[in-house]
């Protein structure tokens, strides 16, 4: 009845005071304000359906007055009020899917902290959630993430190294969604059982071609009756720059239009997004720069050069694993594999410095002093480098290797 309604006051949701445990104040209808022991404040809304009782959030009260939250009561008592109808359905959807992950995440993030002493600690895994999962998820509603959504976000950590690393952002996503199912915001956590299924090559080694065998990839991918006709243009073209960057394949699933500089030939990569947490600048050799104005024809009015699909912000490194897969070479070669060959190629078949190498490939000293300045020494010997690598790819091209790529059926 109205008496129900509209219990508190403007005053009341600012002056809501955080005790040792979250508790809430109750608005009447369902519309609850969650206050957490670390001051933050959440809109809530609890009904019961079909004999049970949920709750799905209406979003932070910073961001959300008490009198938008209760226009959002006023729609999802109106959906339940029809039976559960479809239009009812739909209503009440409406509001749960306005929930992301991203917004799930930061409420697990904000009860977690409040737990964790240790600042540095809190610093990096929001770094870890930022950096590796919301470009890939975090715009998902929760409702809508798949296994093979989490899979692909992990793997793509797994892919550039870090196995560690991948291993724990498992277990922060499964902890995230285990918070989802508390809520009741979904039944049951898609990141169950999903550890056994991360690829980890035994050892940690990653499977990679010798530079004498480059020639075999090269010539199926070129080849026009071979299987990458079942692989899409960007695909192709990640391929391409995954083997003429040799970034790992985070790095480069992750580029921006606005860090490439054409007339530079420099792709100007950010700490954050670098596994040694140091600012990369990748000089670009002729042929990357053909691929990349390429790549722009389909992808220029994109943030991201390798935008995702089915959701997810931008392309995951296993994308490219399985497209080599297609093409015959799984478990010979992967995209993280071209570093390997460079590498191979670059010390065994140059007279390129170690260092300059090693720099390349964003691998950096200890020495931080030596680091600085040898970052700069080295990036005219870089460029050269790198351009002698892509006239080495050109001259393989059409060449076979030592290995013949299995048949396989492209799906």
């Amino acid at each position: 009845m109205a008496r129900e309604l509209n219990k508190l006051t403007a005053a009341m949701v600012k002056g809501a005071k955080p005790r040792k445990k979250l508790y809430r104040l109750a608005d009447g209808g369902g519309l609850m304000l969650t206050i957490m022991p670390n001051g933050t404040k959440y809109w809530h809304f609890r009904f019961r359906t079909r004999g049970k009782e949920q709750l799905v959030s209406f979003g932070p009260a910073r961001e959300l007055s008490l009198a938008e939250a209760r226009e959002k009561r006023k729609e999802a008592r109106a959906g339940l009020r029809n039976g559960l109808t479809p239009q009812a359905t739909r209503q009440i959807n409406a509001a749960a899917q306005r929930d992301t992950f991203k917004s799930l995440a930061m409420e697990w993030y904000e009860r977690k902290s409040a737990t964790w002493s240790n600042k540095k600690h809190r610093q990096n895994i929001l770094a870890s959630l930022e950096n590796d999962v919301f470009p890939q998820i975090g715009d998902k509603p929760v409702r809508e993430i798949t296994a093979r959504d989490i899979l692909d976000t992990v793997q793509l950590i797994v892919d550039r190294g870090s196995t560690d690393t991948a291993s724990r952002t498992l277990q922060r996503i499964g902890s995230v969604m285990k918070l989802g199912v508390v809520l009741r915001m979904i039944e049951n956590s898609p990141a169950d059982g999903l550890s056994e299924w991360v690829s980890v090559p035994r050892g940690g080694h990653l499977p990679a071609l010798q530079p004498a065998e480059l020639g075999t990839l090269l010539h199926t991918l070129d080849s026009p009756e071979s299987l990458k006709s079942a692989l899409r243009p960007v695909t192709i073209l990640a391929i391409e720059l995954q083997m003429l960057t040799v970034l790992r394949p985070g790095e480069l699933c992750h580029g921006e239009w606005k860090e490439i500089d054409l007339d530079a030939a420099t792709w100007t990569i950010a700490a954050a997004k670098m596994k040694m947490s140091r600012p990369h600048n990748v000089p670009l050799s002729q042929q990357a720069l053909v691929a990349i104005r390429e790549l722009y024809q389909r992808t220029g009015n994109n943030r991201w050069m390798f935008p995702g699909t089915r959701g997810a912000a931008t392309m995951s490194g296993q994308t490219v694993n399985q497209a080599i897969k297609r093409l015959g070479f799984g478990g010979r070669h992967c995209a993280h594999g071209f570093r390997t060959t460079f590498s191979t190629w670059a010390n065994e078949s140059t007279s390129f410095s170690e260092d300059v190498i090693e720099y390349q490939l964003a691998h950096i000293p200890a020495n931080k002093v030596r680091a600085a300045y040898n970052r700069a020494k080295y990036f005219d010997d870089r460029k050269r480098l790198m351009q002698a690598w892509a006239d080495f790819t050109d001259t393989m091209r059409g060449i076979s290797g030592k290995i013949t790529p299995k048949s396989h059926t492209a799906t």
